[in-house]
């Protein structure tokens, strides 16, 4: 199991798109500065993220969605796919 993330930065709002097998533990490497592509926008804040059954999966969501250039269009994804997760019983 692996996950496709969207962070965004408290500092100038930008966003950081990533996979991991474990977003709660990246997230704290990115807000430690351990990550030097997100270190100068620190704090983040985790705006979306997907489970995929496999890194590969997760892989490719992230390339899909790092090819889009658009903000607007990364926020529709994020709307949609939350719009989709079902709630209650």
């Amino acid at each position: 199991m692996a996950f496709a993330y969207i962070l965004e930065s408290q500092k100038d709002g930008s966003y950081y798109i990533g996979s991991a097998s474990t977003v709660s533990t990246r997230l704290e490497q990115h807000n430690a500065g351990v990550v030097r592509s997100t270190k100068a926008r620190r704090p983040w804040i985790l705006r979306f993220a997907k489970k995929c059954d496999t890194v590969s999966e997760a892989r490719k969501l992230e390339a899909r969605l790092k090819s889009w250039k658009k903000r607007a269009a990364i926020e529709n994804f994020m709307n949609r796919e939350s719009s989709m997760v079902k709630v209650g019983p």
